[in-house]
């Protein structure tokens, strides 16, 4: 007697991706996709990774989200909620809505990112507040690589700057044979260095 094919569901053909730890089953199957997504990003950038949880379930929400729902959605302690929120705030990624916007999801009008915010009640004492994200890629992006990533190529370029210098001191001091390939690799690092300079902007743009 033939044996019968085993069913494969679509899921379990699809490529192996590493499942979203998340803390609590308060998410969907998307809003977890989403939220790795983001996650991934703010890891890549040196932001904490609860900021990219928030933004994650704030961009897979068609509604506005309470602190409170955020917290019990992502299992987040008030801390690191009231925290993510506010980074997010600053780099105009997320808004706050009250009762009169409810029923205006488009978040385009939240504030430009990089300006500088006035200082509100702090979060944790905004529990009825609700939150929703800026889904304009280009102004997270660009507020990103100004918050991040711009200070981080200047640190770069000083130690580049340092690094020559004591090449240049060792240029006067030794003979070694190896000096010539490393003046080459210095040289490959300051042209990495430019050639990013170069691109991000124009990453900005294209999104």
């Amino acid at each position: 007697m033939l044996k019968s094919e085993p069913a494969y569901s679509k899921t379990a053909l699809a490529p192996s991706i590493p499942p979203f730890a998340v803390s609590v089953e308060g998410l969907t199957a998307f809003e977890k996709e989403i939220v790795a997504v983001f996650v991934d990003l703010v890891l890549l950038l040196g932001l904490p990774k609860s900021v990219g949880e928030i933004y994650g379930l704030l961009f897979a929400s068609a509604e506005p989200l309470s602190f409170v729902e955020v917290e019990g959605k992502l299992g987040l302690s008030k801390g690191s909620v009231s925290q993510g929120l506010r980074t997010l705030r600053d780099l105009g990624a997320v808004r706050e809505v009250g009762n009169e916007d409810l029923g205006q999801n488009d978040p385009e009008g939240a504030a430009e990112p990089g300006r500088a915010r006035p200082e509100s009640t702090p979060l944790v004492k905004e529990r009825g507040a609700r939150w929703v994200a800026a889904v304009e890629l280009r102004k997270l992006i660009g507020s990103l690589l100004r918050e991040r990533l711009t200070p981080y190529l200047e640190r770069q370029d000083q130690r580049v700057v340092a690094a020559g210098a004591a090449l240049d001191q060792l240029l006067t001091e030794s003979k070694s044979k190896h000096l010539g390939l490393l003046a080459g690799r210095l040289e490959k690092l300051q042209t990495w260095q430019s050639r990013t300079r170069t691109v991000l902007p124009v990453i900005g743009k294209l999104l």
